[in-house]
């Protein structure tokens, strides 16, 4: 089972935000986007890290595991997990 070598980025506590999505992954039709428009997300969601990280049971496709976070949204009160390739640190 893969461990990761490098030690996680985050701790409880910490501020954090999405991170940006590329560009180029807008896979609707050009039809579909000429009805809907430009999307409107952005990325750069912020949250704060609740849990101390974790690694996953399952490993992914790649035979390899991540950091993953348990993590609350501003002004939400729902926890929901996310990995540690999804987040990075609040630009303020």
């Amino acid at each position: 089972m893969h461990v990761p070598s490098k030690a996680p980025l985050y701790k409880k506590g910490d501020r954090v935000q999405e991170r940006p999505k590329d560009k180029n992954r807008d896979f609707r039709t050009n039809r579909r986007k000429y009805v809907e428009g430009p999307t409107k997300y952005k990325g750069g969601r912020k949250y704060t890290i609740v849990e101390d990280p974790y690694l996953p049971d399952k490993e992914n496709g790649a035979k390899r595991r991540m950091w993953m976070y348990k993590i609350v949204q501003d002004g939400t009160t729902k926890v929901e997990p996310k990995g540690q390739n999804m987040i990075m640190p609040l630009e303020e």
